[in-house]
């Protein structure tokens, strides 16, 4: 009796679970149609049933494929070893080594020692160099360079320390600030022979000038203030009171603002240009805002934190800090390559020079064979970076390689540096910083 009730559980048990098994496939077991010409799956028959595109549809779609497939020329790669990690990086740097960051290669081409305590430097448009030595106080304050040769092809004469300096849109004219005799000092490019003198505030650091030449915008160290100058009569248009110690200039190249870094208030200026007066205080986080360059399309402005490591990037629609980005030790003087890739900062105590990627943000800290980098500049081909050593008393010159440029055809420079303090004391060059 047992066996036959165990007999009849074991059926109703193989019955239900046939029955769950079947529901379960719910036909997936089905054999799929066979897809011929005349009878096509249903998946086929949706794509096929869409219209036809049009040709303006399709050539658009052409163009945006060819966009993407767009590449820039292709980068030769160096020969020989790259620039390997500290403590070789400076020894490499003198040796004239290839190092690469974002898909570029940078290498030191060459250098020289030059006048006293050089400061800034400024490149006309044609590519003429200029640097101020603010340690020559009677002459030889700002010496004109035959790059190719690294040599002094013109120096200027006058009384005072000339500081920063600025060239006119034509190249013709170069201003030097003077700090000692509050004035700005116009020169001629060619020869570097005083042309004249514009009064201006109480020691003048920064200056800019206007798209037509015809304004000088002129940022007072002592006296806190901008004053505003027109360049054929020299008559000041305007006297703008700002915070303390303002020290980098810089106008948008739509001439609507002029920014202006306030290194005593640890803050930017904001100046409209029609009206003349200051519409905005930024204050985020810069301690010594020393100086600033904006991009070819005015969206951003770059500003170094001379009491940190860092720079700010400011929104010029909202005046408003989007971005840090740590650079070297102290940097002073920043500018941004004409393709608008790269930014470069000259840092001051750690005696280097930083690169941006504009587009990652990311940067790389290069020690140089220089004391105090402070001025630098880049030529209007991208294809050199100029830096001053205030206490070693040079100019470096760094090269960039260009796409598809080759590194076995690239002579060594004319000279390479070495890393020498050109004080009474070593102490100087190391500990003391202005």
């Amino acid at each position: 009796m047992r066996t036959l009730v165990s007999l009849v559980v074991v059926l109703l048990v193989g019955c239900s679970s046939a029955e769950g098994q079947a529901d379960e496939s719910n036909g997936k077991d089905k054999p799929k149609p066979i897809a011929t010409r005349d009878h096509a799956p249903a998946h086929k028959a949706k794509k096929a049933a869409k219209p036809p595109v049009r040709v303006a549809e399709r050539n658009t779609a052409v163009r945006k494929r060819e966009r993407k497939t767009e590449r820039p020329a292709p980068m030769i790669p160096p020969t020989g070893k790259l620039l390997t990690k500290h403590p070789d990086v400076l020894r490499n740097i003198q040796r004239n080594k290839w190092f690469a960051f974002s898909n570029n290669y940078f290498r030191m081409w060459g250098g020289r020692m030059i006048g006293s305590h050089p400061k800034g430097i400024s490149v006309t448009y044609d590519g003429k160099v200029f640097v101020t030595n603010v340690g020559f106080t009677r002459s030889r304050n700002v010496d004109r360079f035959d790059i190719p040769h690294l040599k002094i092809i013109a120096r200027a004469h006058f009384r005072g320390g000339a500081i920063e300096s600025a060239t006119s849109p034509d190249g013709k004219t170069i201003y030097a600030t003077n700090f000692h005799r509050h004035v700005v000092t116009a020169l001629d490019t060619k020869k570097l022979r005083v042309k004249r003198e514009y009064k201006v505030g109480t020691m003048p650091k920064g200056v800019a000038v206007s798209n037509d030449g015809s304004r000088l915008y002129v940022s007072n160290w002592e006296s806190g203030d901008m004053h505003v100058v027109a360049e054929k009569t020299g008559k000041i248009i305007k006297h703008i009171k700002l915070g303390r110690h303002p020290r980098g200039i810089v106008l948008l190249h739509d001439e609507s603002k002029v920014y202006v870094t306030n290194f005593g208030s640890n803050n930017v200026s904001v100046v409209d240009v029609k009206k003349l007066a200051v519409v905005k205080t930024i204050a985020q986080g810069c301690g010594a805002a020393r100086h600033a360059a904006v991009t070819k399309n005015d969206r951003l402005l770059l500003v170094t934190c001379y009491h940190s490591h860092h720079v700010v990037v400011i929104d010029t629609k909202t005046d408003k800090v989007v971005r840090k980005v740590k650079v070297g030790n102290g940097p002073k003087t920043i500018a941004i390559s004409q393709d608008q890739r790269f930014a470069y900062t000259a840092n001051y105590r750690g005696s280097s020079m930083s690169i941006i990627n504009m587009k990652t943000w990311k940067s790389i800290t290069v020690p140089l064979p220089v004391w105090k980098t402070s001025g630098l500049a880049v030529s209007p081909d991208d294809k050199w970076i100029y830096l001053t050593g205030f206490d070693s008393r040079n100019l470096i010159v760094m090269q960039r390689l260009a796409p598809g440029q080759d590194p076995e055809k690239m002579k060594r420079g004319p000279s390479q540096p070495k890393k020498k303090c050109r004080r009474e004391k070593l102490s100087y060059c190391t500990s003391r910083y202005p």
